[in-house]
Formats: C-alpha cells, sequence, structure tokens
C-alpha cells in the first residue's frame, strides 16, 4: 500500500476523505451503499499489456467505477476522484488508456481513432472485471476530458458495455466526437457534463445520441470552461464541479436502482399527521386571489422558520398535480404556497384546448415587455404573500413552474425578481421580455433548467438566444437537459 500512489495519498491524508464537503452533499443520495466504519479498504496497482491500473475496494460486493482521467494517465486528479467515489461505498478501479500500440493522446484521439479508444477500454474494464467484486449490473465508467472523450466513444461503439458512463467536459467538437451510429445491445444511460464554451456543438451531439438511441442527460452551467471539474487547473470552477458532481452521482445510483425517487409521481410518498393544508387569499392589484398553503406543522413554526416553495402551475389552472408538488416539498419541510395565475378556485381547471390557449394569451407572448412583467409580477404576489406568513424564512424563497408556469419562472428572473433559486420545469424559452435595448440587467439569485432534449420551445434558436441572454447580463443559471 505505501508504495502505490494511492497508497501515498491515503497515508498523507490520514484517511479517505469520506466526508468531505462534496461527500456530504451527496451522501443522502448514496445512503444505502456508503462505508461503514468496519469495511477495510484495500488498494492495490499492477500493470496488464503496457496499460496500468489502481484498484480500491472493500472485498465485498458493491457497484463498481472504472476511472479515467483528464490526460488518460494514471494522474493525481484521478486519484483524488478515486478516494471520493470509495468513500461513497463504490468499488473503484483506475485505468491508463495507453499501451505500446496506442502509447498518447494523439494515437486515440479524433473520429478516426475512436474504435481503438472504446477497444482501449474494453480491454481495461475485462481486466478489472477479473479482478475486482462488483454488483452484477452495476457497473459504471466515469471519464474527465480525455477520458470523457473515451467515455462517449464506448457509448457509441461498445453501447452495452456499462449500465451507466458520465462524461466530465468532453471535447464535443465534431472532430473530436465520434460518429454516433447505433451500436450492438442495448445502450447504457449516459449523463454529460458539457462546459459553456462548447455551446455551439450541444444540439448536434443531442441529435447523434438520439439518432444512436442513447439514453442521454446533459447538464451546464453559466460561464464554465473545458475542464472545470478539475481542480487544480485553470478553469477550474469550484460551485460548477460541485453541483455537476451531485448531479451526476444521483444519476448514477438512480441508473443503478439504489435510491428511491422521493417526489414520485402521484400521491404523496408517506403521510404526516402534521401536514396541513390551508386555504387563503392573497392581493393582486385590486383583485382577491385565491391561495392554498401546505406545511408540516410540527417543523414549521415561528420559532423553527422553514424557506418557502412557491408553485407555478401549466396551462389548464392550479389543478390537482400542483397541488400534489405542494405536499411533497412540505413533507421535506418546506412552506408552500400557490402561485395561482388564472385565479380560479384550487383544482378548478380550463378542461377545453380553446380555454387553456385564450387563458393564457395576457401573459405569454415573445418579446411583449407588458405580459411578461404582468406574469412575473402574477407570481411575486404569491412570494410577497407567502413571505409574511411567521413559519417562513422570508430570505430563503424558491418559485417552482411547470410548462406555463416554466416560463413565468423566466419571467421573474428575466425581470429582476428579488428571488433566491429559480425552477423552470420545461418552461418555453420563448424571449418574453424583449433585450433590444437592455444594457444591463440584474438577475437575482440561481435558475436551473430542466429542458427537455425534443421540444419545439426549449431547442434551436429559442435555446441559443435564451442561454446567450442570461449569459450577456452574467446571470448565474445550470441546465439539464
Amino acid at each position: 500500500l505505501r508504495d502505490t500512489q494511492i497508497g501515498k495519498h491515503l497515508m498523507a491524508r490520514g484517511a479517505l476523505t469520506r466526508l468531505g464537503a462534496l461527500g456530504l452533499c451527496v451522501l443522502a443520495v448514496c445512503a444505502q451503499i456508503s462505508l461503514s466504519n468496519a469495511d477495510q479498504i484495500q488498494a492495490m496497482k499492477e500493470s496488464f499489456e503496457g496499460m496500468e491500473f489502481a484498484m480500491m475496494h472493500t472485498g465485498s460486493l458493491r457497484p463498481g467505477l472504472l476511472l479515467l482521467s483528464t490526460d488518460g494517465t494514471m494522474n493525481d486528479h484521478v486519484v483524488r476522484e478515486a478516494e471520493r467515489f470509495v468513500g461513497l461505498g463504490y468499488n473503484v478501479a483506475i485505468s491508463s488508456l495507453f499501451s505500446s500500440g496506442f502509447p498518447d493522446q494523439a494515437s486515440l484521439s479524433g473520429t478516426a481513432n475512436s474504435a481503438h479508444l472504446a477497444e482501449q477500454v474494453n480491454k481495461a474494464v475485462s481486466w478489472v472485471k477479473s479482478k475486482m467484486m462488483f454488483v452484477d449490473g452495476q457497473v459504471g465508467l466515469v471519464g474527465w476530458g480525455f477520458g470523457a472523450n473515451a467515455v462517449l466513444a464506448t457509448a457509441v461503439h461498445l453501447p452495452a458495455m456499462f449500465n451507466t458512463s458520465v462524461a466530465y467536459t468532453p471535447d464535443i467538437a465534431p472532430t473530436a466526437v465520434a460518429n454516433f451510429t447505433a451500436g450492438p445491445g442495448k445502450p447504457g444511460s449516459l449523463w454529460i457534463s458539457v462546459d459553456w464554451d462548447q455551446f455551439e456543438h450541444l444540439q448536434a451531439l443531442e441529435a447523434n445520441m438520439d439518432a444512436a438511441e442513447i439514453e442521454w442527460e446533459i447538464s451546464m452551467s453559466a460561464g464554465t470552461k473545458m475542464h472545470f471539474m478539475v481542480d487544480g487547473h485553470a478553469n477550474y470552477h469550484m460551485e460548477a464541479a460541485r453541483v455537476a458532481m451531485v448531479r451526476s452521482l444521483s444519476f448514477i445510483s438512480d441508473t443503478f436502482g439504489i435510491t428511491a425517487n422521493a417526489m414520485g409521481t402521484h400521491e404523496p410518498n408517506r403521510t404526516i399527521a402534521s401536514l396541513t393544508e390551508q386555504a387563503v387569499t392573497y392581493p393582486f392589484r385590486d383583485e382577491t386571489v385565491p391561495g392554498l398553503v401546505v406545511h408540516d406543522a410540527a417543523q414549521a413554526t415561528p420559532q423553527n422558520k422553514k424557506p418557502a416553495v412557491v408553485i407555478v402551475p401549466a396551462w389548464a389552472g392550479y389543478d390537482r398535480y400542483a397541488v400534489l408538488r405542494q405536499n411533497y416539498f412540505a413533507q421535506m419541510g418546506y412552506v408552500t404556497m400557490s402561485a395561482n395565475i388564472y385565479g380560479l378556485a384550487i383544482e378548478e381547471t380550463y378542461a377545453d384546448f380553446g380555454e387553456r390557449i385564450a387563458a393564457m394569451a395576457p401573459y405569454r407572448e415573445a418579446n411583449n415587455d407588458e405580459k411578461s412583467l404582468l406574469f412575473a409580477d402574477k407570481i411575486m404576489a404569491a412570494v410577497d404573500y407567502v413571505k409574511t406568513l411567521p413559519e417562513v424564512d422570508a430570505e430563503n424563497v424558491a418559485v417552482i413552474g411547470f410548462c406555463f408556469g416554466g416560463t413565468g419562472v423566466y419571467n421573474t428572473f428575466r425581470n429582476e425578481k428579488d428571488i433566491q433559486a429559480s425552477v423552470s420545469m420545461h418552461g418555453n424559452m420563448m424571449t418574453t421580455r424583449d433585450f433590444t435595448n437592455v444594457a444591463s440587467a440584474d438577475m437575482k439569485g440561481k435558475l436551473l433548467m430542466v429542458s427537455g432534449g425534443v421540444d419545439d420551445g426549449e431547442e434551436g434558436e429559442s435555446l441559443a438566444s435564451h442561454l446567450n441572454d442570461l449569459s450577456k447580463y452574467g446571470a448565474d443559471w445550470e441546465l439539464m437537459r
């Protein structure tokens, strides 16, 4: 152990970095596989056909990950990441990508060599599986930089090799990414962290993965550059790296079936006797709007104030689905509030397609500042009300909108409303505020966009102009597709 690079890192640190800042953020996600104090970590380093390997494991059956570094070697960064993943309960192997036949990056770079790159990964994983214990059906591939391009090449040429793969900031230029064709076997799930500097290639990458029938998810954060995940690199972005790591770990564990989906899709997943639904009314200009507050009275009290979540519904009105979203977040300890845009009774909706179109019309039109601001102000009426409740921490309020409501969240953000966290679920990205003559804008808080990869309102020019506007004014945003 002392003579291996991994051993030296462990000795220097005194122990695995099991409870580092990032580990704490994701410990709940991976709780079912996390290490106990009794686990004995084994580390070894070997070579095979010119490729170097390092392994860190408990000697027991656990989900497994094969890690590939930024430059294809056994560098310090990938060793630190191995420590992190072992600390979260995975059996981990690191592989170099070079051998006598392929001695350097140049020999494995570009679309012409992508099949060779995938074959090197195939060779590595076959050897590692002969040496380590993994839970059947729970083996993932994780790469950074050049290693991330190896992940993409493997997804293309050997799609059935891994259940799940994660590529942190690969080079996605057409000359770097393999030509995507439907390979043999059922593709696993692929998660990619793309840096903002490569946005121009994003939609071509998505189209290629769709054509190859790969199940994918992409994350992108404002202002990021190639290698933003690598601490010590000039482009390292600590907050964006933390977020990407948390998102990807959730993706891995969900793919392996390790964690349950806390949000569910229908009824709340547990009964809390102290959960209360309270009908309220709140003012908007000269109107009195019906509303609903849901919270856990045992958790949220005037003496123990909690953050608030305001729900903005889809186009039918404040329906049962929106009420259930309130219940889910209330179960998590938040005080939740309805943003009732149409002013109908709670759970009363427009059933007719034409009625819904007419109901939306006053609030949504491209480059119409008046409608944009009206929609934003309607949402802020609910925000302002929930802030007055004695059990609410008024300094921490989030707004979450679905579809039509997601567009409303874009409006509050674009119109510089004071909200700490904004989440748009598949909201149409049309530019509802006209920025043509806007010299500066102070978009407050952070915006998370959960966006459909195949949706007319969230791709092409709509996506490009939306993200360019946000970036132009220095907004703090994250995109998940």
